[in-house]
């Protein structure tokens, strides 16, 4: 069973082979495609060391990310802590949830007052019939810095206003990188989160770190 604290990327697959907004508990970010989609038990292998990582499960899109590719946590520290409210910290914790089925991976951690805001960036290709499937799905979010960006969000569920306290996930992805900023309680549900992190300035911040891959 997975963490509860993990950020597994089922949101994705719910869109596109279900079409259901709302994932439920422990399925809060989006990885999906057509074809069956990488989850907790099956991940991104690749033929050799030196090779590119594959998606398998995701159309053997090899992955042009490698993990020395993804910006450390004191990169994603100076956007995730301009967007928290003052007094944020990050928290080494939001580091060891990583999923092990995701060969490319990497979560930072940042605590503000009673919640755990969890950035994971997560490098799981998709071709482009499914980057087209998956922005048409339900929860896709209208976002000026993500159009810019050329980036596709989703969110863990039908979310209200930009204004709103971030309740889940927000996902920024495009066909070879997804990150994902997830608000949880101390007990790693997801919840409310007042005076922590907006829906929009979550969005935007995921925008933001996606970018620190050169």
């Amino acid at each position: 069973m997975r963490h509860p604290l993990l950020v597994p990327l089922a949101l994705v697959a719910a869109a596109v082979l279900a079409g259901c907004a709302d994932d439920g508990d422990g399925a809060d970010d989006p990885q999906a495609s057509t074809s069956p989609a990488p989850s907790s038990t099956t991940g991104p292998v690749g033929p050799d060391a030196s090779a590119a990582p594959l998606a398998p499960d995701a159309g053997g899109v090899p992955s042009p990310i490698a993990q020395d590719d993804l910006p450390g946590c004191e990169a994603v520290d100076a956007v995730l802590l301009a967007a928290l409210p003052a007094g944020a910290l990050g928290d080494a914790a939001g580091q060891s949830f990583d999923d092990p089925s995701v060969e490319v991976e990497r979560s930072c951690g940042y605590r503000a007052g009673d919640a755990l805001v969890q950035v994971t960036l997560s490098a799981i290709p998709f071709t482009d019939a499914e980057m087209a499937a998956l922005s048409q799905g339900p929860t896709v979010r209208a976002s000026a810095s993500a159009d810019a960006a050329g980036l596709v969000v989703i969110t863990s569920d039908e979310m209200g206003e930009d204004a709103e306290w971030l309740n889940g996930s927000v996902l920024a992805f495009d066909g070879s990188l997804s990150v994902s900023i997830t608000a949880r309680d101390s007990s790693g549900e997801r919840t409310d989160v007042p005076e922590a992190l907006a829906i929009g300035s979550a969005t935007d911040a995921a925008v933001q770190v996606h970018e620190l891959v050169g």
